[in-house]
Parts: C-alpha cells; structure tokens; sequence
C-alpha cells in the first residue's frame, strides 16, 4: 500500500513539473521510459576537478601502480566482500604485489577487518576516514579505483561520487553496474566493468592493468580529459542554469 502511495506521488510530481533533473543518464533514460510526455534532463554530480587534478607525491608505504582502492562508506549496498574475494584470488595466484586498499567507514567495517585478519589478506590496507586533500593523493597513484555495488538492477541508473573524483584524479575505473556507467566507460576507454558475481573477473583486470603499465596510464589521461569535459563544476552548473532559464522562459 505504502508503496503504492508513492508511486502515485511520484507520478503527481513528475506529471506538475515542467522539467525533471536525473543525477544520471540511467535516471534519466528510466524516467523517460515511464513518463514519455515528460521532458527530463540529465545533471551529474561533480568532481572537484581542481582539487583532484594536483600533482602529489605517493602515500607513504605504498608504491604507485601496485594497488587498487575502494574509498567510501563500506556498507551492504557497496559489495565490500567481493573485493576480499579478488583479494584472496590474487594471493593463491601468487600476486601479492597488487595490493587492494579500503578507505572509509560503514556498518560492515569491522566484519571486514575481521575476515582480514582471519584468511590472513596481507595484501589489504584497511585505513579510516581522512579528509578529502588528504584522499587524493591515495586516489592519484591508484592502479584502478574499484567501484562495486551489489548486483541489483536499481543500481544501475546509480551515479556514485567516487566515480567521477576517480576519473578527475586521472585513474581508471573497474566497476560492476550494468547500466549507464558501463557504457560510459566502455565509450570513453577508461575503465572496465566486471561481473558482481565473479571475483576472479576483477582479479584478472587488476593482473592485466599491474602488467600493461602503459595501457593502464593511457586510460587514467583519458579519465581526467573526460572529468574534465563532462563534470567540472563550473560546467554543471552552466548546464542547470541554462535548464532553469528555459524554464523561466516558457512559463
């Protein structure tokens, strides 16, 4: 019943609206495709391309190109556990030189430190939250930026904020949506997507990337031409005020 409600909100909202924002190009094509008398546009999150975009020098105790990086909440919705897989999978496959690094918080932490600690992951780096000027040298010399969900098809209009500070802080991008972010990557030459439900699928690109350096670092270039292009700030902004003056202009 709850459900129902709102449902019939939802289509009262978009049905009164002159205009609907989608935070994704997925958001946008799945409201389109249940309201076709609608106009909907597409307005991205940004990345703090500035920010981002300066050069620092690696984290200590850590060597450039050798890890991949999870940075963000670490709950149920993120998958975490499928990156321990990989992890454990690198390991019987004797790459322990590639190393996987969680940077955050979240209701599954502590169940992830503990199986860490239990299988004996040596190649995880678990760290706590630290401020964002901090993030970004960790993000800069990430081998790639692993960005899982849980394999849900509601996750895949998804428009997470690590992807695109990944992409800003020039780096490749390995996630597991099947929607929109997938085709972006794969349009773009910036990342791959892998199978939610097969760890050794993301094991296997972190191999390929750790052994073809240069591939690797052509499509962290084209990662941060792309943030630059699509979701600068300044840029975004410009688009939703050109949408809020032919608002403006037609009512």
């Amino acid at each position: 019943m709850v459900i129902k409600l709102l449902y019939a909100l939802e289509k009262l909202c978009y049905k009164s609206s002159h205009t609907i924002i989608g935070l994704s190009p997925g958001i946008q094509q799945d409201i389109q495709a249940r309201f076709p008398s609608c106009r909907v546009e597409s307005v991205t999150n940004a990345a703090n391309i500035e920010l981002f975009s300066n050069t620092f020098p690696p984290p200590a105790g850590l060597q450039a190109g050798s890890y991949a990086i999870y940075f963000g909440n670490i709950g149920e919705v993120n998958h975490p556990g499928y990156l321990l897989d990989a992890a454990s999978i690198l390991l019987q496959q004797g790459r322990s030189d590639i190393q996987v690094v969680f940077i955050g918080e979240g209701q599954l932490k502590k169940a992830l430190i503990e199986r860490v600690s239990k299988e004996r992951l040596i190649n995880v780096l678990s760290l706590n939250l630290m401020p964002k000027s901090t993030l970004v040298r960790y993000v800069q010399h990430a081998l790639a930026s692993v960005v899982p969900l849980k394999p849900l098809p509601v996750f895949d209009t998804s428009s997470p904020n690590k992807l695109f500070e990944s992409m800003a802080a020039g780096v490749p991008v390995i996630q597991t949506t099947q929607g929109w972010i997938k085709d972006f990557l794969n349009d773009h030459e910036i990342g791959f997507t892998v199978n939610a439900h097969n760890p050794k699928e993301l094991a296997d690109k972190l191999i390929f990337m750790k052994d073809n350096p240069h591939l690797s670092q052509e499509m962290g270039k084209r990662a941060r031409q792309v943030a630059k292009k699509y979701f600068d700030k300044d840029y975004l902004a410009d688009r939703m005020l050109d949408i809020l003056k032919k608002v403006a202009h037609e009512n």
